[in-house]
């Protein structure tokens, strides 16, 4: 009877082993999942940074040449 006790605790031990391996395993891969979709939302974050300086940066631009367009005819006008 001993015997019989012993090797169902040495099944249910290594049944217990395969166990914390799996949830290892599969915290392991969340925390690579994690770490992936960081890198995927920061690169998403950075590019459209990118298109938003580009798109002041271009905004600025018309706006001075606006300016400039405006800028003798009100000096002109400010002389009379």
């Amino acid at each position: 009877m001993a015997e019989v006790a012993a090797a169902l605790r040495s099944v249910g031990e290594g049944f217990l082993r395969m166990e914390e391996r799996r949830l290892e395993l599969s915290l392991q891969m969340e925390k690579e999942r994690m770490e992936s979709e960081m890198k995927r939302t920061q690169t998403m974050l950075d590019a459209q940074q990118l298109f938003l300086e580009a798109f002041l940066g271009k905004q600025q631009q018309q706006q001075q040449h606006k300016k400039a367009r405006v800028s003798p005819s009100s000096a002109a006008m400010e002389e009379d």
